[in-house]
C-alpha cells in the first residue's frame, strides 16, 4: 500500500479520551463529543493539536459489537476529567509504526498490511495498545483521505538476529553473486509470465499490478470476469522460501475473505487445500501449481503453470456456480 514502515521506541503518551464498545460507524460522533468537552476546557488552543484511536480488543477475537476502542486526544498533562472523559495513556515501549495516506475503505487493508509486516519481518505482537494516530482532517483533504500513522506494539523474539548481522549474512551472500543472478532471472520470468497471461487471456480475465513482495511471494492476480460482483480474485505467484509456483482463492477485504471462507469450510468440497484459518495467508483455497520448477526449460514451466492454473480457476467457478 505504499506504506513506510519504521521502528520505533515510544515515550508515554498522555491522553483524554471517550471509551465505545461496538461499531465503529459512531467514531465521527464520539469525536465530535470529546472535541466539545475540550474546546470547552481550553485544550484546543495548541495548533499542535493530535487525535488517535485506541483498539483494546482484537476484533478479530472479540465480536465487533463488544470490540472497545477509544476516541482520544493528546495532552501533556493529567487532566481533571468529568462524564465519559477520562485519562488514558499509551505505555511506552517498541511500535513497528506505518505511515499511510488511504480512504476511508483502505484502513482495514492498511491494518492488515501491517501486521502482515509485523510477522514477515520476524517480530512478535506485544500486550499494549495498537492505534491509529490522525494527522490531518481528511475532510481538508483534496481526495477526502487520512494522513495516519498504524502504530502496532512489537517486541523481538529472544533467537532474533540484529539487523547488523543480518545485512552482514545478506552482505557476504551478494558478494558471490548467485542472488541478484536468480532473483533477477525469477522476476523477469514472472513478468513475462504476466505479460503472456494478458496478451492471451485480456477479454476474459482482469490483470492485476505485479507485486514483487519483500523476497517472500512475488505475485500477479489473474481474476476471471466471471468473478466480478463477487469481490473475489486469483493470485498467482513464486514462493520464495519454498521455491514453488502457486495460485489461489483470495478477496478485495477480509468480510469478504470470511464469507467465502466459510462457504468453502461448511461445504464438503476437497479439491483442493482450504486455509485452516480465514486470515491464514489471505488465501481461501490454495494449490501448488509446480513443486520443482525447471528453470532451464522456461516455456515447459509456462505450459505448467497455465493449464494448472486454468484447471484451478475453472474448479473454482464451478464450485461457486459461475460460467467459466
Amino acid at each position: 500500500m505504499n506504506a513506510n514502515v519504521e521502528i520505533k521506541e515510544l515515550s508515554e503518551i498522555k491522553l483524554i479520551g471517550i471509551t465505545h464498545i461496538g461499531e465503529f460507524e459512531n467514531t465521527s460522533n464520539t469525536y465530535e463529543q470529546l472535541m466539545k468537552w475540550a474546546s470547552k476546557k481550553g485544550l484546543l488552543n495548541s495548533s499542535e493539536i493530535k487525535t488517535l484511536t485506541i483498539y483494546h480488543d482484537n476484533p478479530r477475537i472479540t465480536q465487533i459489537s463488544k470490540v472497545r476502542w477509544s476516541a482520544c486526544l493528546i495532552v501533556n498533562e493529567n487532566v481533571i476529567t468529568d462524564s465519559e472523559i477520562r485519562n488514558i495513556s499509551i505505555r511506552k515501549g517498541l511500535y513497528a509504526i506505518g505511515h499511510f495516506e488511504i480512504s476511508p475503505n483502505q484502513f482495514e487493508m492498511a491494518w492488515e498490511a501491517m501486521l502482515a509486516w509485523v510477522k514477515i519481518n520476524g517480530y512478535l505482537f506485544d500486550e499494549r495498545e495498537f492505534f491509529e494516530l490522525y494527522h490531518n482532517d481528511n475532510k481538508t483533504h483534496p481526495k477526502q483521505k487520512f494522513i495516519t500513522e498504524i502504530c502496532v506494539p512489537i517486541k523481538r523474539s529472544e533467537n532474533m538476529k540484529t539487523l547488523n548481522s543480518c545485512v552482514q549474512s545478506y552482505k557476504e551472500q551478494l558478494e558471490i553473486g548467485d542472488i541478484q543472478r536468480a532473483y533477477k532471472g525469477l522476476i523477469e520470468y514472472l513478468m513475462g509470465l504476466k505479460t503472456h497471461f494478458a496478451n492471451k487471456y485480456s477479454d476474459d480475465f482482469y490483470m492485476g499490478h505485479f507485486n514483487q513482495g519483500y523476497m517472500d511471494i512475488s505475485y500477479f492476480t489473474f481474476t476471471p470476469v466471471a468473478l466480478r460482483n463477487t469481490k473475489l480474485k486469483i493470485g498467482i505467484g513464486f514462493n520464495h522460501e519454498k521455491m514453488q509456483f502457486g495460485i489461489w482463492l483470495g478477496a478485495q477485504n477480509r468480510q469478504i475473505l470470511k464469507k467465502y471462507w466459510e462457504i468453502f469450510k461448511g461445504s464438503n468440497w476437497n479439491k483442493y487445500n482450504i486455509s485452516s484459518e480465514v486470515n491464514e495467508g489471505f488465501a481461501i483455497v490454495e494449490y501448488t501449481l509446480v513443486e520443482i520448477p525447471d528453470f532451464d526449460n522456461l516455456k515447459l514451466l509456462t505450459e505448467q503453470i497455465e493449464n494448472k492454473a486454468l484447471k484451478f480457476i475453472a474448479d473454482i467457478l464451478d464450485a461457486l456456480g459461475e460460467p467459466s
